[in-house]
Order: C-alpha cells, then sequence, then structure tokens
C-alpha cells in the first residue's frame, strides 16, 4: 500500500510539473504590475 501510495504521488508530480512549468517561467512585465508592488 505505502509503495502504491508513492508511486501515485510521483505519477501525480510528474503529471502536474508540465503544467507548472509555464506558470514558473512566466514574468509579469513591469507595467502590468501596480507601483506599490514593484518594491
Amino acid at each position: 500500500f505505502y509503495t502504491k501510495n508513492v508511486l501515485l504521488n510521483e505519477g501525480i508530480r510528474a503529471w502536474m510539473a508540465p503544467q507548472d512549468q509555464p506558470h514558473e517561467n512566466f514574468e509579469f512585465p513591469e507595467e502590468v504590475l501596480p507601483r506599490g508592488n514593484a518594491l
């Protein structure tokens, strides 16, 4: 059961990774951010 759980978690992580990648590499242009948050 434990091994099955680990494999399931690894599978989910491997499936989620490609979906999270664009968000991690995406950077907002400074013009989009409010000046107050530019600190």
